[in-house]
């Protein structure tokens, strides 16, 4: 998949270990550039990336009696956006960083309020010394939204792939 750092498999395999070498170029699929056209520039190129994983765990219930139960699905739509907020409001405006959601499971009746739902996405950040800044607000807002909603948040955030720097 796109976050399993293959140049690290490459060099943890040893293939490159009896080489002598001072230099190594590499490149990544860019769209933006022409089919033969090639972007070269100093400094950050690609993002950190860090997978972010949450399970929501509250109490389920019949859809006409929410007031019986904890609703996961409600405190995981609020986390997400809250996540959007709060990253927009913590971190400098100057500095990249985007979350995006790409998973989201929960239920498997529509008149069913679930016990769990749960969301898997990606954080991607330039500058590698915002990791921690940026893993504390998604901690911060997940245990806001985990005592405004009366649910338990386990959170997962893996760091999966450096940031790539030119120099």
């Amino acid at each position: 998949g796109e976050v399993a750092a293959g140049a690290q498999s490459v060099i943890d395999s040893g293939a490159l270990s009896s080489m002598s070498m001072s230099t190594v170029i590499g490149f990544h699929g860019q769209p933006a550039l022409r089919s033969g056209q090639i972007g070269l520039t100093a400094g950050p190129v690609m993002a950190c990336i860090s997978t972010v994983r949450a399970t929501v765990s509250g109490v389920g219930c019949h859809g006409a009696e929410p007031h019986l139960g904890s609703d996961a699905v409600t405190a995981l739509a609020a986390l997400i956006s809250d996540w959007q907020v709060m990253l927009g409001r913590r971190i400098d405006g100057r500095s990249a960083c985007v979350l995006s959601v790409g998973v989201l499971e929960a239920g498997s009746t529509p008149n069913v309020i679930p016990s769990r739902a749960r969301l898997e996405g990606t954080l991607r950040y330039v500058d590698p010394e915002l990791k921690d800044r940026l893993h504390g607000v998604l901690r911060q807002t997940a245990a806001a939204v985990a005592h405004r909603f009366d649910v338990t948040v386990d959170l997962t955030i893996d760091e999966v792939v450096p940031c790539l720097v030119n120099d």
